[in-house]
């Protein structure tokens, strides 16, 4: 049954924070979650992890029911448990390093070249879209869930994304912004913020379709500006050019090699398949085909094997199969040396294949075929043309479309790691018995934001901060209509009610306050720095970020007492009964 919880007391004169009455329900506030694990004793935890309220975390491998099952016995199990936890954990973000850095920021450079966005609309954009895909998704496919609070675990998000995350930006490459682009962007954070907090005020939580609606269409709103700026850009700069070309007096074969440079793509330093020389005429187009596929796919790191440390031959070791599924599964857009003919073709099938079986299974037909084998039967005759127009010793022409697959690829194997990293801290979390709240705003945001951080320091390392930047800000605003909006509006039309109940949680209200405390102190401090984004920006942002975490550690260790009045996905709100 859903109830408000509302507190009529005064909480810093009170030396038990938490109120009695909240005891007092005969039934739990929201349906059993895998929290409850917690307060079972030892031998029905398994049992528990192994029902369907865990299970519906899981997605590959199922952490919860390895945990309880296997190293619940004793202490030291348990230690053996959370090392080894922790030990994927780290494997995984690993993965996720090896693909943002590899793979999926190249390709999210090359289009925004290809497409001739500056880097404040590539950012707020591609970018933004890119990084969270996996955030979106994950909220998307949770979408009818009512284990966890969208609210707060959006706002907690987009807290690091926006505050933690663009200060690890600025301190890694300090840069000049341009005026209007932070302030369109900044601003519009801090007003949609802002809105997105009213809407939730307003009717305590209860939010109709219009409302709903309106959280999405402010987002759309945000976009076509940011379409028409863009536009009005690229015309500004074509009436710029064509002025300063009226005035010049060029040759036209300068004129047009020039014009061929500038739409020239970053591929062209390559041989082409069409500029083979007449050494190469008469070879054969399959020579070392498989030699070249088996040399791709050699991912041992000989210089750490070779090491006399166990500990980095073990790693090395451990890499080899991550990196093999990696190459398979991704086409590069850098090839450097690890062009291969085979691999390209084969990728043709690979890639649509799993990513289909990912989102799909083999159960599901069309026409009593599975849909999967469907994909390969479609996608053979592609891997046959690729392979018949291509050759071992050039890479041809048309290798710089499978930068498309090369992003959704990226994109589900970032997807698919960022869900087990999300199980994997929740199993931490759960093991280490901290409630929904804590484990969501610390272990769950870390977990699914450290794509971002890693893919926009990489970007910023790289030399593109600005665009790093407007990421960060842009991630923010659509992650709030994906997150929040989105869902909302879905629960609104399928409720009988036309409305859909929600609460800003424990500690949803105070990182509202610390976030637009944060845009606040940020478009202050840009307007009286000229807009140069130095490091002391950053260890503002770090600082701040610090004491929220600070704050959340306390709150849940009950030192402090949470803004909101909301504790129903608390550890200890409900007495042990309840749940019999």
């Amino acid at each position: 049954m859903a109830s408000k919880l509302f507190e009529n007391f005064n909480t810093t004169n009170e030396t038990n924070p938490y109120f009695e009455p909240h005891l007092n329900f005969a039934q739990p506030i929201l349906p059993d979650t895998c929290s409850k694990i917690g307060t079972l004793p030892a031998k029905e935890r398994c049992r528990y992890a192994k029902s369907e309220v865990c299970s519906q975390q899981n997605y590959i491998f199922a952490y919860t029911t390895f945990f309880f099952c296997v190293f619940d016995s004793n202490d030291l199990s348990r230690y053996v448990g959370f090392g080894l936890l922790t030990g994927i954990c780290i494997l995984q973000f690993w993965v996720v390093v090896v693909t943002a850095n590899q793979f999926f920021v190249p390709a999210i450079t090359e289009v925004s070249k290809v497409l001739k966005m500056n880097e404040f609309v590539a950012g707020v954009t591609i970018l933004a879209l890119g990084n969270g895909v996996s955030d979106y998704v994950i909220s998307l496919v949770g979408i009818e869930g009512e284990t966890r609070q969208i609210y707060t675990d959006c706002i907690t998000e987009s807290l690091f994304g926006c505050v933690f995350m663009s200060s690890f930006v600025i301190w890694v490459c300090p840069f000049a912004n341009e005026p209007y682009y932070f302030l369109r962007d900044v601003g519009f954070v801090l007003f949609y913020v802002q809105y997105v907090d009213y809407c939730m005020e307003v009717n305590v939580g209860n939010v109709s379709i219009l409302m709903a609606l309106s959280i999405v269409c402010v987002y759309l709103i945000y976009i076509v500006v940011v379409i028409v700026d863009q536009y009005l850009l690229v015309r500004q700069k074509n009436d710029l050019r064509s002025r300063m070309m009226s005035r010049e007096s060029t040759d036209d074969s300068n004129t047009q090699v020039s014009h061929f440079e500038k739409r020239n793509f970053s591929f062209a330093h390559y041989k082409s398949m069409w500029d083979i020389t007449l050494n190469y005429e008469y070879q054969s187009p399959n020579k070392k085909l498989w030699k070249q596929l088996f040399a791709v796919l050699d991912t041992l790191d000989r210089d750490a094997f070779s090491k006399s440390s166990h500990i980095l031959k073990m790693w090395a070791l451990a890499k080899v199969i991550p990196l093999i599924a990696l190459r398979l599964l991704i086409p590069p857009v850098n090839l450097k040396e690890r062009w291969s003919k085979l691999l390209c073709s084969l990728q043709c099938v690979i890639i649509p294949s799993v990513i289909t079986f990912g989102f799909t299974s083999w159960e599901v037909r069309i026409f009593g075929i599975p849909v999967v084998a469907v994909v390969i039967i479609l996608c053979i005759p592609v891997a046959l043309w690729a392979f018949h127009h291509s050759r071992t010793d050039a890479i041809p022409s048309w290798y710089k479309y499978m930068i498309f697959l090369n992003i959704l690829s990226s994109t589900f194997v970032l997807y698919v790691t960022v869900r087990e990293i999300v199980a994997t801290v929740e199993t931490l979390g759960l093991a280490l018995h901290r409630s929904n709240s804590f484990v969501g705003s610390t272990f769950f945001t870390w977990g699914t934001g450290i794509v971002d951080l890693l893919t926009n320091m990489e970007m910023s390392r790289k030399g593109f901060p600005r665009m790093a930047f407007s990421a960060c800000i842009g991630a923010t605003s659509l992650s709030i209509c994906a997150s929040i909006g989105a869902p909302l509006l879905y629960k609104s039309i399928v409720s009988k009610t036309g409305s859909s109940e929600t609460t800003e949680g424990s500690i949803g209200k105070n990182c509202t306050i610390i976030l637009i405390v944060f845009l606040v102190v940020f478009i202050i401090y840009g307007v009286t720095t000229n807009f140069m984004m130095r490091r002391t920006a950053a260890i503002m942002g770090m600082t701040l970020y610090g004491l929220f975490v600070v704050f959340a550690v306390a709150s849940e260790f009950d030192l402090l007492h949470a803004w909101g009045t909301d504790h129903s996905l608390e550890r200890n709100r409900f007495q042990e009964n309840y749940f019999d």
